[in-house]
């Protein structure tokens, strides 16, 4: 992540499963970034699309300005980052796949979005980064990354529309 959301500069989190445990847990203190991380992961695979729309809309991009980090802006830096590095496994054939977003602010505060999409470090050509876009969002569908990447300070949403839920329905 660089310069979004909380973070300003460069920072790395490495979530690789150790000792083949599937679950990774992130804790901290409310306002640290917990949830900035999730939001980079949704962007970095999604893009436009947590929006429904396939090409950056205004919406998108007023959301992508809120989120870089306000002191990177007051001191001048007018780009911002988010990086995904994952392993994928396509006919059977693991292999390295880095998908990066970069923003950049350009006069009249508009943002410039470029994404660049690296399969074992050779860099894909529009075409193929789209193709393997749409390979992994068919392996993750966008409907269930908030069951992936479940944010616990909404748990107390879950539960109580659960509960409402479970109060509400008639057993037969």
């Amino acid at each position: 992540i660089y310069n979004f959301g909380i973070y300003q500069g460069e920072h790395i989190f490495e979530f690789t499963p150790s000792n083949k445990k599937n679950i990774m847990i992130i804790r901290g203190k409310n306002g640290c970034g917990k949830t900035t991380i999730f939001e980079a992961i949704k962007l970095g695979i999604y893009g436009s699309l947590i929006y429904g729309v396939r090409t950056p809309s205004k919406k998108y991009f007023e959301y992508i300005n809120k989120r870089i980090n306000v002191q990177s802006i007051n001191e001048g830096i007018d780009k911002s980052s988010i990086s995904l590095n994952i392993q994928i496994i396509w006919d059977g054939k693991p292999f390295d796949c880095e998908i990066k977003r970069l923003w950049k602010i350009k006069k009249n505060n508009m943002i410039e979005e470029k994404v660049i999409i690296k399969k074992n470090d050779r860099v894909l050509n529009p075409k193929e980064s789209d193709k393997l876009l749409e390979y992994i969002r068919l392996w993750i569908p966008i409907e269930l990354v908030e069951f992936f990447f479940f944010d616990g300070e909404k748990l107390d949403l879950l539960i109580d529309g659960t509960i409402n839920n479970i109060l509400n329905t008639k057993i037969y």
